[in-house]
């Protein structure tokens, strides 16, 4: 990792995209329009994906199709899906009221009733183990405040157990899996409605969550941003809202986490929100969508080169939108679907990136 860019080349590279950023494309429409959905590559190589509804779609690589699931027992909104080794996929959370979480079998493209949650919960932050276990902590919970429990998943045993709790509740913050099998947990809002600019860290192990370090300008809480892990082991979290000093506002900049030197440390990037993060096969993380400053949805990506340790422009949408999935495929490329279009319009359209490397086919799997 190379030290501090100047400011002057932080602007630079901001300004200027590069001809190795790759392009996107129209691709086959979903079903249904989606929004705040969420999407998992499942063991086939396909992608699940669930949307607030009463179906999903499932998306072929091979042939760039989409075909539609049959139906969910019960709606969710904002909830997660996380494929399993055994080739179904889970979707957690995403209600305040109904623990229960919903099965994905792709054979039948069905959805069936799943195991409880011990406590229901919504903006909850989730992050799969090495070992294929699902951790879920804080969210909103069934009196509308953020709290404080956590629980895995187990999937030998097909059920969830408590793992403990956080030192503070939270709710709409991130979680990623390190390379050393902890979790980082960052963001959100605290029982008081404000952003909590203090990390946690999970250890499996023990079980036990423990204080991390703050955000570089630690009054910030980033409360609903998105996160990707790099492939050196750095977590890159960008956008959301921020609160200070009594007043909400959009984030304008990205932080990183070193678990090396268990710091943050601030990077300059544009403003974003309901935006999604994804780490190309290359390294690099692909910065799509959301709305900015102006609440309109964003074609212009960018560029998050952690060999020059900044951000610079990337290519454009070929629809600007938030609220959308984006799950990384083999052969660097990404697959962008769904979101809202305008505050009033869902969008059912999805595109393709594709970057101009040919690189080792590889994914990196979940929805931000």
């Amino acid at each position: 990792m190379v030290g501090a860019v100047p400011i002057g080349v932080l602007t630079y590279l901001l300004l200027a995209g590069s001809a190795s950023d790759g392009v996107f494309q129209p691709a086959a429409d979903m079903g249904f329009a989606r929004y705040a959905s969420t999407a998992a590559v499942l063991s086939s190589g396909t992608v699940a994906l669930y949307g607030p509804s009463y179906d999903g779609d499932e998306y072929n690589p091979a042939d760039g199709t989409w075909t539609e699931t049959a139906l969910i027992p019960a709606p969710r909104f904002n909830a997660r899906l996380f494929g399993l080794s055994s080739g179904d996929a889970l979707l957690i959370g995403g209600d305040t009221t109904d623990a229960r979480t919903v099965r994905y079998t792709p054979a039948t493209r069905s959805w069936t009733w799943g195991p409880s949650l011990t406590a229901a919960r919504r903006f909850e932050q989730a992050a799969q183990l090495d070992d294929g276990r699902i951790l879920v902590a804080g969210g909103y919970g069934p009196n509308g405040s953020p709290t404080t429990s956590a629980e895995i998943y187990d999937p030998t045993t097909g059920t969830f157990a408590p793992a403990g709790s956080m030192p503070r509740p939270r709710a709409g913050g991130v979680a990623e899996l390190l390379l050393d099998g902890r979790v980082l947990v960052a963001g959100g809002v605290d029982a008081s409605g404000n952003g909590d600019p203090c990390a946690l860290l999970y250890t499996p192990s023990s079980g036990t969550f423990s204080s991390g370090p703050c955000f570089a300008a630690a009054t910030h809480g980033r409360a609903f941003p998105a996160s990707a892990r790099l492939l050196d082991g750095r977590v890159f979290v960008s956008g959301g809202q921020t609160y200070y000093q009594g007043s909400t506002r959009l984030a304008p900049d990205a932080d990183v986490y070193d678990p090396h030197t268990n710091r943050w440390t601030q990077r300059t990037a544009s403003t974003r929100f309901e935006h999604t993060l994804t780490v190309l096969t290359d390294g690099r993380v692909l910065v799509v969508g959301g709305v900015g400053d102006w609440n309109q949805p964003l074609a212009q990506t960018e560029v998050f080169d952690p060999v020059l340790d900044a951000v610079r422009l990337g290519p454009s949408l070929t629809v600007a939108r938030y609220g959308h999935t984006a799950t990384a495929l083999p052969g660097n490329r990404l697959l962008v679907a769904g979101g809202r279009v305008s505050a009033s319009q869902w969008t059912a359209t999805s595109e393709i990136y594709t970057g101009d490397a040919v690189m080792t086919d590889g994914f990196e799997q979940g929805e931000r």
